[in-house]
Formats: C-alpha cells, structure tokens, sequence
C-alpha cells in the first residue's frame, strides 16, 4: 500500500464510508498512518517499558508478553508466526487461496 497501489484505493474507500472522510483528505501514506495506530494500541502509553522487556527477550518470551498486551498484539503474534519461515507462509498462502474459492465474497 505504501506505494499507492490499487489496494490503497479500495482501501481508501472502504475507509472513506464507513468513517466519512471527504476525497480532498486523502492520504497517500495511509500504511504510515495505519502503523502508528497499531503501535499505539498495541503498546499504548507503556512504550518504553515493553520496549525494553523485549529487547534480548528469547522468541517465546517476546510472543508471551505481546499475547498480554490484547488482541491487535495477538494478531501481531500471529503475523510473525507466519512470516518467520518459508514453509509457513506458503502454508498461510495455500489456505487463504482456498478461502478464497469457497467464499462466495471472492467470487
């Protein structure tokens, strides 16, 4: 999205309905954007304390204290699962494409 690619435009307007927001304030660097909003639900006002629990944390110590911090911090959890190895994210691919054929939303 942050190359302004046609996913920013659909995303773009399925924003713009549900929260109003006119076409003159667009903006271009809404991944940006977006990323700011996850950080700050994610670690919220004890930024610094996480932070630094999470540096030199092993793996499972680091998913441990984001499953704490609420469901966005699960979904990152869950975000890094699949991008940590090759064989996930083709697992993660094969299933979401097989999704995608059996709802009726992809069709």
């Amino acid at each position: 999205m942050a190359d302004n690619a046609t996913n920013n435009n659909k995303l773009y307007k399925h924003l713009s309905k549900s929260l109003f927001i006119p076409k003159k304030e667009r903006l271009w660097c809404i991944s940006h954007i977006l990323n700011l909003i996850i950080k700050a639900l994610i670690y919220g006002k004890g930024v610094s304390k996480l932070e630094r629990s999470l540096i030199g944390a092993s793996d499972k110590a680091k998913f441990d204290l984001m499953r704490q911090r609420g469901a966005v911090s699960k979904v990152h959890n869950i975000v890094k699962y699949i991008m940590r190895s090759t064989a996930h994210r083709e697992d993660f691919a094969e299933n979401q494409a097989q999704a995608c054929i059996e709802d009726e939303l992809f069709n």
